[in-house]
Order: structure tokens, then C-alpha cells, then sequence
């Protein structure tokens, strides 16, 4: 089978979307598939195969609603020449996707769309484009969303008449090994360990995270935001400045940012914390989420995306827009020392295995993949 995945961005950016198609594609090619992804061109891309996924940029950047630069003639060609089985397109409102929307009747291929929760449907400029997805849905064979509580499943039990598949996020299992992070990182070594994992920009909220942080009851913590390629701007000083009187009002505290750390390390702090904080302002489904719960860990933060849904399955977790309610809530836990608590640990950790391990969810991704329309 060959199979074509598109997507806005794909490694080495860093972020959701990329990981995921990253875990969609090098699952399909290992099942003797031949796999590519069509994405855009980056500067520090170095190869254009990578374990076994053939990479394919197109110079083209932006959407329908905020206009497009590039040879975006060269994409709908190749969409319309192709010889795949098999086009997945992931998420909406960038140019993989709309580019293809506008020819979507001459692209013969099965079609696969992965909405992504449509963070722009209450936006006014995007009104317009989505009457426009009402009238082109109905040209993709299967649609998968997220979960039920996000605004594209709604859209689309009204538009889309055939089967909408659910298939939530995930992520594979964390296993306990050798740990090095507190010993490498952290300087306050009796500190309880909060930790962030996000890309360094405003809408990942890490001024928020400081925000939960800086009201805490519990003063003796650590707290680490972990991040990729991080970009010493204007945000970026911000929260060094925030910081820095956090600490000068709490000398019992620590706030570290940590910049490409190795896979490794990461893995270590999600089985070295006691807590996750999340303060993202737009989310869909965010990996963090699943990765803190395989390593049996509470995760607090946002109702941003599906957070909500997924807390309510689980029991253990919190999540609001309301910050001095994440403050209230990580202090209850920590003063009734939940992050100690082996019992709940293990709960998380099969609740984790038995609805959100990669290996379960791939499976279903191939039977809808091979699925005959």
C-alpha cells in the first residue's frame, strides 16, 4: 500500500502534530508500507528520508483565510497526479490541507481527514471557510476525530453523513530505568519536582504555569520548563523576568527553563516528577497529557481541547481556566501527598495502558486505514 500523509510541519519542527504523523507514518512503513509525508520546507531539515519515511517540501506557507505564499500549483499537481491509495490529511485551517480542499473532487485516491478540534470555528474570518468544508466534506471516505467534546465533532455529526471514528490521543508506555534528572538538574534537591514540556510561545502558556506557581501554599518546589529549540525573544524574557521575582519573594523555590534536553532526560523527568502543570491557551489533545499518565503521574492544567473529557474517564487530574483553582487543587494534592501515593500511581498507569497506548491505538488507525469504501 502506498500511503501519503500531509501535514503543515514535520520533523525536526517539534510539536504535536508532527509527532504524531511521525508515529502514524513509521508505523505504516513498518508494515512494509511505503510511506511519505508531504510538508513544508525547512532550513535545518537534513534529510529527506527518515526511518524509512520519504519526505516531500513544498516552499509553501500559510492558509485560505490568510492567504498563501509559495508555488501552491506544484501541490494540488502532485495531489492530482499521485498514485497513492492512500491521503491523510491532518488538521485544518493550514495550507496541506486547504490547498487540497479547493481540488479535493480531482484528488482520486481514499481520503482520510484528522480535523484536530478546528481552533478557528468561532472565529468570524473563518466563517466563511468552514460554509466552504460543509459543501467538501463529504468527498473523504473516514474522518477521525479526537474525542466528542471538541468543536469538529460537533461540525461534522451536522455535515459529514457517513461514520465519524474516535480515536483519542496517546502515547507509548514510559518505562522506569535508570533516572538521572534530579541529579542532573535539580539544584534544591529536597524540592518537590513540577514540571512543563511545551514549544516556548504564548499560546503554550508557560506564563501561566508561573501564575499556578507563584499563589502555592507549598513553597519548596522545583519547577523545570522543558522545551526545543528555544528562541531567546521577547517571551522568552518575560518569563526569566517573571521568574526572577518569583524567587526573590521565594527563596525556597527554583524555576529553571531546560533547552534540548535529550530524549532520555525528558523520559527521566516525566518518571522523575511529582506533578505536570499545563497552561496552554489552544490545545486539541495534547500529548503531554497521555505521556504524564504512562508515567503514572497527575496531570494538571487548562480546559483547553479534550482535557476535560479525558480527566472525567480518569478521576485523578484537574483541570480549569480558572488559575488560583490549578493553585488550590496542586496544593490539596500535595498536602495530602498524592504524588506518594503507589495506589494511584498504578491506577493511572493501566488506565493509561488499557486506553491510551500507542500500540492500542495504532491498530485501530490500520483498520481504517485498509478499510475498503
Amino acid at each position: 500500500m502506498k500511503i501519503l500523509h500531509c501535514v503543515e510541519f514535520y520533523y525536526p519542527h517539534i510539536g504535536g502534530a508532527e509527532k504524531h504523523v511521525q508515529i502514524l507514518s513509521e508505523y505504516f512503513s513498518n508494515l512494509g508500507n511505503e510511506t511519505h509525508v508531504v510538508t513544508s520546507k525547512i532550513y535545518n531539515r537534513k534529510n529527506k528520508i527518515l526511518n524509512n519515511v520519504k519526505i516531500i517540501e513544498f516552499d509553501i506557507k500559510g492558509n485560505a483565510v490568510r492567504g498563501y505564499n509559495g508555488d501552491t500549483k506544484s501541490y494540488q499537481n502532485f495531489l492530482i497526479n499521485s498514485n497513492y491509495d492512500l491521503i491523510v490529511f491532518y488538521a485544518a485551517q493550514q495550507w496541506t490541507f486547504d490547498l487540497a480542499l479547493e481540488i479535493i473532487e480531482k484528488i482520486k485516491p481514499k481520503k482520510i481527514f484528522i480535523p484536530c478540534g478546528f481552533s478557528k470555528f468561532n472565529n468570524l474570518l473563518y466563517k466563511q471557510y468552514y460554509n466552504r468544508l460543509k459543501l467538501k466534506i463529504n468527498n473523504f471516505q473516514n474522518v477521525i476525530c479526537f474525542g466528542k467534546s471538541l468543536r469538529d465533532y460537533n461540525f461534522l455529526k451536522e455535515n459529514f453523513n457517513k461514520k465519524i471514528d474516535i480515536i483519542y490521543n496517546g502515547s507509548f508506555k514510559i518505562e522506569k530505568k535508570k533516572e538521572n534528572f534530579r541529579k542532573k538538574y535539580q539544584k534544591k534537591i529536597n524540592n518537590l519536582v513540577l514540571i512543563n514540556i511545551a514549544n516556548f510561545k504564548f499560546n503554550k502558556g508557560q506564563d501561566r504555569v508561573l501564575k499556578i506557581v507563584e499563589k502555592l501554599k507549598f513553597k519548596n518546589f522545583s519547577l523545570f520548563f522543558i522545551g526545543n529549540n528555544i528562541k531567546k525573544n521577547f517571551y522568552y524574557y518575560l518569563l526569566k523576568i517573571k521568574a526572577f521575582f518569583i524567587l526573590k519573594k521565594n527563596i525556597s523555590a527554583e524555576i529553571r527553563i531546560l533547552n534540548n534536553i535529550s530524549t532520555k532526560d525528558t523520559l527521566s523527568a516525566y518518571n522523575e516528577c511529582d506533578y505536570f502543570i499545563h497552561g496552554s491557551r489552544i490545545e486539541c489533545s495534547p500529548l503531554v497529557m497521555f505521556e504524564t499518565f504512562a508515567a503514572g503521574k497527575i496531570y494538571l492544567g487548562t480546559d483547553v481541547g479534550n482535557v476535560k473529557e479525558i480527566l472525567k474517564k480518569k478521576g485523578l487530574g484537574y483541570c480549569s481556566n480558572v488559575l488560583n483553582n490549578i493553585t488550590n487543587r496542586l496544593d490539596y494534592y500535595i498536602s495530602k501527598n498524592l504524588h506518594h501515593n503507589k495506589i494511584n500511581k498504578k491506577k493511572i498507569k493501566i488506565f493509561h495502558s488499557k486506553n491510551f497506548d500507542w500500540n492500542i491505538l495504532l491498530k485501530k488507525y490500520k483498520k481504517i486505514y485498509l478499510e475498503k469504501n
